[in-house]
């Protein structure tokens, strides 16, 4: 009995080693392997090779079926592409005559691609809600029954303060600073949203203005420049036109 375990056990680290070295054939006859067992080794090395080449074949189907998945993906993502800039050249000729229903169209192609292409930085990206409700305020407040034009101007000197460094980054802080802007209105309408919306995604339409007043126009007020008037406000601007 002792004499066979003994004999299965070369016979099992005889197979290990042809899996493992090319010296298979040398190492067999140092153990005294009988042509028998050589036979139950190669059976078992053929067995190994047929796994790996199965194995290899799957590899090779998963690679090819990862591949005709990204091509598909691609292609999918480039007809979309292409689908997302027609809807956006569509509606471009509004874009200065009717900004509500632009801002809109704009939006609604940008939350309907958002899979595909890649969405403009929002305004939820750069400030908290708190910060966002204090600029609708500011927004409805100023201008109050005014048209859309008229809310996107303000929205748009906002956000000019906030991108200037003699200004306070904070939407609160800018706001609710003394003299600065009124805020008392917490009703806000949707078109205050989408004019605020507007100002962000769109482009500024004050020309750089940083302040503006409907009292009267002085040809420089706080050191700043009147620029332009769009007849509910006067913007100033620093160089404006002198």
């Amino acid at each position: 009995m002792k004499k066979n375990k003994n004999k299965l056990r070369r016979v099992q680290l005889c197979a290990l080693s042809l899996i493992l070295s090319t010296n298979v054939v040398i190492m067999c006859n140092l153990m005294n392997i009988t042509q028998q067992d050589k036979k139950i080794i190669n059976g078992l090395k053929i067995s190994y090779d047929s796994l790996n080449e199965d194995n290899n074949q799957i590899k090779e189907v998963n690679a090819n079926y990862e591949r005709q998945l990204n091509e598909l993906k691609q292609d999918k993502t480039t007809k979309y592409c292409d689908n997302a800039q027609q809807e956006m050249e569509l509606i471009k000729p509004f874009e200065d005559s009717d900004k509500e229903n632009y801002i809109k169209a704009y939006l609604d192609i940008v939350n309907k691609y958002s899979e595909y292409v890649d969405a403009p930085e929002s305004l939820e990206d750069y400030y908290t809600d708190a910060q966002i409700q204090i600029m609708l305020k500011c927004i409805e407040t100023e201008t109050f029954e005014a048209p859309f034009d008229a809310k996107v101007n303000v929205a748009s000197v906002i956000l000019n303060r906030l991108n200037r460094d003699e200004f306070p980054t904070d939407p609160i802080k800018l706001i609710t600073d003394k003299n600065q802007f009124a805020y008392g209105r917490n009703n806000i309408t949707e078109e205050t949203k989408y004019a605020l919306y507007y100002a962000w995604y769109i482009k500024d339409t004050t020309d750089g203005a940083i302040g503006f007043r409907s009292d009267c126009n002085p040809s420089k007020w706080n050191g700043w420049y009147y620029n332009n008037t769009d007849g509910y406000h006067y913007f100033y601007k620093i160089g404006g036109n002198k």
